[in-house]
């Protein structure tokens, strides 16, 4: 699924800087934001926040992450890490967002369990990026979905039918 090896990357500051370098072109990015958790009291971090430069309706958070999917513990406590900060108000304006995981939240080889994970995510406002070889391996692809559905990818731009969604929304069913 990932033109990037993870071996490649080394950091999470890697993967902050390779996901902003390829989003950058289309996106408006703040890194290292500041929020707040009115039900917690608890301030938190996020590592980016991006905004499409045209489509302003689409705001996301984005939690990089080192995937290391050989312990359970630690990818549960990603998923719980990024349920939460679907509840922080970020920013000076204090808007809730869906949260973006990057790399993609799913590592299994289970095509049942991939699927359902990525639905059940998108019902508590999480979405994934994801980093693609072209199909002609020449270039990454990079996309943004959510419930399993793309919403936007490098190569071919909005999903139409996604285009006058509103993800804000979603936060404030929570």
């Amino acid at each position: 699924m990932f033109s990037i090896s993870m071996e490649q990357i080394l950091t999470e500051a890697e993967l902050v800087r390779k996901c902003k370098d390829l989003l950058s072109q289309d996106w408006d990015i703040w890194e290292e934001v500041d929020g707040y958790n009115p039900r917690t009291k608890e301030r938190r971090r996020i590592d980016l926040i991006i905004r499409h430069k045209e489509r302003h309706n689409f705001c996301f958070g984005v939690e990089c992450k080192r995937p290391n999917l050989d312990s359970y513990g630690k990818y549960t406590d990603w998923l719980k890490q990024m349920i939460v900060y679907t509840q922080v108000e970020w920013g000076k304006h204090g808007r809730r967002l869906p949260i973006m995981a990057c790399p993609s939240i799913v590592g299994s080889n289970d095509e049942c369990a991939y699927y359902a994970l990525r639905r059940l995510a998108g019902k508590f406002g999480l979405g994934e990026i994801t980093f693609e070889k072209h199909y002609q391996g020449t270039k990454d692809v990079v996309k943004i979905k959510m419930s399993d559905v793309t919403i936007w990818s490098t190569e071919t731009g909005f999903n139409e039918q996604q285009k006058n969604r509103d993800f804000t929304k979603i936060i404030m069913s929570l």
